[in-house]
């Protein structure tokens, strides 16, 4: 159960692409016990690394995991996510938000153990 990530605003995400890590800060959501990661442009260093090689390293809140993690492109896990991000960074609770296809550029990647 990730809810604990509820109080956290960002956390450190590690990938690897070649022999050195590459590190970036950025947000966390739970829904439903699933976590995510998430990118505002998806056109970054970093999303492009997880792309190429899904298993990365977090910190949270000072411990260390070791996942994978997946650009969720389901459109229903997509809508239990989209109103976790207007409420936790934005501000804004609205009850069945969801993304509108093609006029977003930001990703969320499901994070799950790796296999």
């Amino acid at each position: 159960d990730w809810s604990f990530t509820d109080r956290i605003p960002t956390i450190q995400v590690q990938t690897h692409v070649g022999p050195l890590p590459w590190s970036v800060t950025t947000w966390v959501m739970s829904a439903q016990g699933d976590l995510f990661i998430g990118a505002n442009d998806c056109d970054r260093v970093w999303t492009h690394h997880v792309m190429a090689d899904p298993e990365i390293r977090l910190r949270i809140d000072g411990v260390l995991y070791d996942l994978q993690a997946h650009v969720e492109k389901d459109p229903a896990v997509s809508a239990r996510v989209a109103p976790v991000v207007l409420a936790k960074y934005m501000g804004i609770g609205v009850d069945g938000a969801s993304w509108v296809p093609g006029e977003q550029n930001g990703c969320v990647f499901r994070v799950e153990p790796r296999t």
